[in-house]
């Protein structure tokens, strides 16, 4: 079985590994929010989805071209996918725009801070934290819930196998674990099943 999985994980890119991965968890977590075991429904995952998706991957294709840098569409796709994950879905416009904004952040990132044409930070996480200063967006890291854990895991250990990254993901993960039990320690179980220290390890972590 091992062999099997070596063999198709050699086969493909680790871009694709991720991509591939995110856009079946992105159709699972749409899919488990139309059966109502997700908050808020399905249609604004859709639509958040779809909204994060354009904007990342247009914008990416514009900044390509102003600051004349290779142009690498399956990674604007990829930070879309992270994005979908942990911001508030789009309930209203006002959480669109937020979305707007946070897909166009993530972007620029990519181009404005970077060294060498390489991005210094993992884009969606800076985004993120620009978006937390200027005290606009919701980052609920939905993707921590328990329904999707399974899941999650599972693209963790196809991702860690392909890069070989063991020792750095466990080495996260205890120190998480740990920084969970002393703010927590009463609702550790539930607050480490819950907190998305397996997606931030294993994907935002070692996002390429």
């Amino acid at each position: 079985m091992l062999k099997k999985i070596d063999i198709f994980l050699n086969s493909i890119t680790m871009y694709k590994l991720v991509l591939w991965g995110l856009g079946v968890l992105c159709l699972i977590g749409v899919g488990l929010a139309f059966l109502g075991i997700l908050p808020y429904g399905g249609l604004p995952y859709v639509y958040s989805a779809a909204l994060l998706l354009i904007i990342c991957y247009f914008s990416n294709i514009l900044l390509s071209k102003i600051f004349k840098a290779p142009l690498n569409p399956e990674s604007s796709v990829i930070t879309a996918f992270i994005l979908f994950f942990i911001m508030f879905p789009a309930t209203s416009l006002l959480d669109a725009r937020d979305l707007l904004l946070v897909g166009l952040l993530a972007m620029a990132s990519k181009y404005i801070v970077a060294l060498h044409k390489r991005h210094l930070f993992n884009p969606a996480a800076f985004a993120v934290f620009i978006m937390g200063l200027i005290g606009s967006g919701n980052a609920v890291w939905w993707v921590g819930s328990k329904a999707l854990l399974p899941f999650t895991i599972i693209l963790a250990v196809l991702i860690l196998r392909k890069i070989k990254r063991f020792e750095m993901f466990f080495s996260f993960i205890v120190v998480g674990a740990i920084t969970t039990l002393l703010t927590n320690r009463e609702a550790f179980f539930q607050n480490f099943l819950s907190y998305p220290l397996i997606f931030l390890g294993s994907i935002m972590l070692t996002e390429p």
